[in-house]
């Protein structure tokens, strides 16, 4: 494709992205049927439905720039999404962790749209169309809406379930675990202890010293016991 313009960049931003959805309404069925958490399933199925109104404005775009849609493949989310494959065909995993995955595969996705949406909406007002321009917009909102979402989700739910769940299997050994749950009286309590340990350290150093102090008194200058 021959870049001699900007309008041809922006010609070729335009194939990228549509490609690229097709990619992602492709893979979200899986991810919706591997995913345990419901709210995270519910919010994969949201962005299926999102996706497909994304492509639409793609498509109102193409016609009014007198082009054909043309997909482009996108590699970056065709990478991602083969990773999210593994993830859901992998027999050995704990399925509070696959949903971690999952999660964090699809915000990979969500960051890559934005960072598009971002350019192309950028292009497409510097060249004046603004029809073009209003409709990247709302797109680009729903991708920053939906990665807020996911994130959320990874904060409340799937990545605390995710850190219980495989004690047993965890490569690290023991480790602290710092949730939502934990409470402030636990934290007090840790705190005091802390400093018990250190006042009663202090206070056998300082006894120490003063019996040290007390021995040396009992010689006089010559090194003789009094």
């Amino acid at each position: 494709m021959k870049l001699n313009a900007l309008e041809d960049l922006f010609v070729r931003e335009l194939s990228e992205i549509y490609g690229s959805e097709q990619q992602i309404l492709k893979a979200l069925p899986k991810m919706i049927k591997a995913t345990a958490q419901p709210s995270l399933r519910q919010a994969f199925s949201d962005h299926k439905g999102e996706t497909k109104d994304q492509i639409a404005r793609l498509e109102r775009i193409f016609k009014l720039l007198g082009e054909e849609p043309e997909r482009l493949k996108s590699y970056p989310v065709a990478g991602v999404i083969q990773q999210g494959d593994e993830i859901i065909h992998s027999k050995e995993s704990d399925a509070d962790v696959r949903d971690a995955a999952l999660l964090s595969t699809a915000q990979k996705v969500e960051h890559y749209e934005i960072a598009s949406y971002g350019a192309v909406h950028t292009h497409a007002a510097l060249l004046g169309y603004e029809e073009a321009a209003a409709e990247l917009a709302v797109s680009l909102k729903e991708e920053h809406e939906m990665d807020a979402r996911l994130t959320a989700i990874a904060k409340e739910t799937v990545n605390l379930d995710a850190a219980r769940a495989p004690y047993g299997r965890a490569r690290t050994g023991k480790r602290a675990l710092a949730t939502a749950h934990s409470s402030p009286e636990s934290g007090s309590a840790g705190r005091l202890l802390v400093g018990l340990s250190i006042g009663a350290a202090l206070a056998l150093f300082l006894g120490s010293a003063n019996w040290r102090k007390g021995q040396s008194a009992l010689y006089n200058s010559s090194g003789e016991r009094i």
